[in-house]
């Protein structure tokens, strides 16, 4: 649930416009624009927060058929499944609402809906890694919903060392000009046809796409043969 302070930094960010705020006397413009930078970081929370309930959702959907209530809203025709509720789902990218069914799917049969929805993203792709055991420890769960992503790797570390839970570290590569411009667009087409503008949800359209064989792949393909780009591989 969002406190009563988030409720207002949001209804404030719903009220108020940025140009309103930075024409404001130097001392009230400063309180405006704090408020905006913490009410951004009340959505950030609530967006982390927010993958593990599409998952919730997309199980009902597809157990309870409610798909069947829906319609297509660009035809008006009814829907004929699951998938194409998720393939034309407005409010989120049909990768993304299958991402969060799978994780839901691995760890909910370990604890309650309303646990899960409070556990981030990463800490709940974590957990779907361990045992069914570890998954129903209440420690393990509160330790889920309060840390961040390395805090909770660490905490696993030392009180559940027979998990054995992998550290992640990112890779990074240097980019050419033509490499980024390849990259730029395929994340924007993978916005466009995902309806996001957030860049791992636009990434993890793109690696769904490819992994299906879909339309990201081909346009990946095509940018990069249209720019005369080498796109970069991962070397293990």
């Amino acid at each position: 649930m969002i406190g009563e302070e988030a409720r207002k930094l949001l209804y404030f960010l719903g009220t108020t416009s940025l140009e309103e705020s930075i024409a404001k006397d130097d001392e009230q413009a400063a309180h405006d624009l704090n408020k905006r930078v913490r009410a951004y970081g009340v959505l950030a929370a609530q967006y982390r927060l927010a993958f593990a309930e599409l998952g919730v959702i997309a199980i009902e959907y597809e157990k309870r058929e409610l798909w069947r209530y829906e319609t297509n809203e660009h035809t008006g025709e009814s829907l004929t499944g699951f998938d194409d509720w998720a393939s034309h789902c407005p409010e989120a990218c049909r990768s993304s609402i299958y991402a969060a069914k799978s994780l839901a799917t691995n760890v909910l049969p370990n604890m309650s809906a309303e646990t899960f929805i409070k556990i981030p993203k990463e800490n709940a792709y974590t957990m779907s890694k361990c045992s069914s055991q570890t998954q129903r420890k209440e420690s393990v769960q509160q330790a889920a919903i309060e840390m961040n992503d390395e805090s909770f790797h660490a905490h696993l570390a030392k009180t559940e060392p027979q998990e054995c839970i992998e550290i992640v570290k990112v890779k990074r590569f240097k980019l050419e000009s033509s490499q980024s411009d390849v990259v730029e667009a395929a994340l924007k087409k993978a916005g466009e046809q995902g309806e996001t503008k957030d860049q791992s949800e636009q990434l993890t359209c793109i690696c769904m796409e490819y992994l299906s064989g879909d339309r990201v792949a081909d346009l990946i393909s095509k940018l990069r043969t249209d720019n005369g780009a080498t796109v970069p591989q991962l070397v293990n």
